[in-house]
């Protein structure tokens, strides 16, 4: 069964098929809500610490170009069955930016 929303709901914007998630997410160029005005998504339920969206970006940015170098992953060079990741790790807010980056570094 097919859901329809209401007429007065308007017309949703194009969602981009044709670009990695993590670009989706980290780029406002890509139809997201500006960073700005977006809520912080990383909160810890513990300590209250968060993240913004455009800390988030450096860090993923920064920890991507970090993990490329160190296990000589390129852009498009290689299967993705050549740049497998296992990552043993307690719950934190930081664990989005690890994931995150590990999608942007391949």
């Amino acid at each position: 069964m097919v859901f329809y929303p209401p007429a007065g709901a308007g017309k949703l914007p194009r969602v981009p098929d044709d670009i990695p998630i993590c670009d989706f997410i980290l780029d406002e160029a890509n139809g997201r809500m500006p960073f700005a005005e977006s809520r912080d998504p990383f909160v810890c339920g513990l300590t209250g610490r968060t993240y913004s969206i455009s800390q988030v970006a450096e860090r993923v940015d920064v920890l991507s170009r970090a993990l490329a170098r160190e296990f000589g992953f390129h852009p498009n060079q290689g299967t993705e069955w050549e740049k497998v990741v296992g990552i043993y790790s307690f719950n934190s807010v930081r664990h989005g930016c690890l994931h995150y980056c590990y999608e942007c570094s391949c």
